[in-house]
């Protein structure tokens, strides 16, 4: 994916998918964002989403909380309606 790297890994016994937008800088800062998936269906269709349009300004709407890491940041997605294209003529 475009400025996305996939990331699939073990967390409690359960597979979990993750999307991490690389790095990018903020203000002054370098921040990295990490959208968690449990369900891996809801991943599937929401990785298709993404692909199809990156090109476009994507939002992902969500709790962010710190993952403990400095300007690390991470939500849990539930439902594809947390994810918003914006298209820009």
């Amino acid at each position: 994916m475009h400025f996305y790297e996939e990331i699939c890994r073990n967390v409690g016994g359960q597979r979990k998918k993750e999307v991490t937008k690389k790095e990018r800088q903020l203000g002054l800062h370098r921040v990295s964002e990490t959208a968690q998936f449990i369900n891996g269906d809801l991943y599937s269709e929401i990785q298709k989403i993404i692909y199809n349009n990156r090109n476009h300004t994507i939002v992902v709407s969500g709790i962010w909380e710190s993952t403990g890491k400095f300007n690390s940041f991470s939500s849990n997605i539930i439902n594809k309606k947390q994810i918003g294209i914006i298209r820009v003529a």
